[in-house]
């Protein structure tokens, strides 16, 4: 009899604690991370704070940046996480986003913060060619080594980029040979690529995903997708041109909007935490915490991959987006 009050008890008790476990506070992320991310960082916060879900809204930056701004009467996401350092910058100037200082922001390198506090970026993304060595040979073309190079003749059709409207990455190429150029000579540039191009995608990664799997010869795309396929076994080599590598820092903010601003901060707290930085460290070699190591494969050079950056400003560039992407759209819209 006093086994069967012990069981009855307990039972209550597990009842009881059923009963009064608060319900999870579910957060709207408008997140422009790959694909591939999203789990594995839901499921390493949720495991360090149950009683926060985080839902995503995935797509690229371009598409994410646009959103916000057009529901800015009507805002509906609680932060953007992944967007570009350049599209952070616009959603700022219009006041869109909650100025805070997380804890673990004292960690990162001054570069990757933002002047007021709003955003924070915890890894850099880098754009490079994908080259299919196996196509290379069987065209019997000389390997490109420099952004000049993809002009030449014989890669006319042959190559694919990210379209600058849609995504980062395309932009931050866009961006990046107008800064090594200046706007003349990088029109001229651009106009000379156009010839070669065989379309402009409305992602960062597919161009290399393509290159890889033969359907291009080459595909100017986003470092991560390479390193993972070059992982996964793919016949693709990872070039750094020799004029050096565009870049853009990867980040993210709480919109001022929130109406979750206690979960919201915890979330953008932890985002900058040495966990996290492990998570983003699988993948970029680039990070913002200089006392996480990154374990991404496959990168050339390894760590000493930012001594090939080129020296660019991301305010310059987040200032003159809309009338570079202005003029790209008036050239190049309708050409592929």
């Amino acid at each position: 009899m006093k086994t069967f009050f012990i069981s009855i008890i307990l039972t209550l008790g597990f009842i009881g604690s059923g009963l009064t476990q608060p319900t999870p506070t579910n957060l709207l992320i408008y997140a422009a991370l790959e694909p591939d991310q999203l789990q594995p960082i839901k499921t390493a916060f949720e495991a360090e704070h149950p009683n926060i879900k985080l839902n995503w809204v995935r797509a690229p930056i371009g598409t994410i940046t646009a959103r916000v701004l057009a529901e800015s009467n009507n805002p509906k996401a609680d932060l953007v996480y992944g967007l570009g350092g350049t599209s952070l910058i616009q959603l700022e100037k219009r006041g869109l986003l909650m100025s805070h200082t997380p804890e673990e922001s004292k960690h990162l390198n001054k570069k990757f913060k933002s002047k007021n506090n709003t955003w924070l970026a915890y890894d850099a993304f880098l754009s490079v060619v994908c080259y299919n060595v196996i196509e290379g040979n069987k065209l019997k073309v000389k390997k490109p080594v420099s952004i000049e190079d993809l002009t030449k003749s014989e890669f006319k059709g042959r190559i694919q980029m990210p379209d600058p409207n849609i995504s980062g990455t395309g932009f931050m190429i866009v961006a990046g040979i107008l800064d090594i150029y200046g706007d003349l000579k990088g029109w001229d540039y651009l106009d000379r690529l156009d010839k070669n191009m065989a379309t402009y995608l409305p992602s960062g990664s597919t161009p290399c995903t393509q290159a890889a799997n033969g359907e291009f010869l080459m595909g100017w795309s986003v470092d991560i997708r390479a390193s993972k396929l070059i992982a996964s076994g793919a016949p693709i080599e990872f070039l750094i041109p020799s004029e050096g590598i565009f870049w853009d820092l990867e980040g993210a903010a709480i919109l001022a909007s929130t109406k979750n601003e206690s979960e919201a901060k915890v979330l953008f707290n932890w985002i900058y935490s040495k966990n996290a930085m492990q998570i983003y460290g699988q993948d970029y070699a680039v990070l913002g915490r200089p006392d996480v190591e990154s374990n991404a494969k496959y990168h050339p050079y390894g760590r000493q991959i930012i001594d090939k950056l080129i020296d660019i400003n991301i305010e310059q560039m987040s200032e003159k987006k809309d009338s570079i992407l202005s003029e790209w759209n008036k050239r190049y819209r309708k050409s592929k």
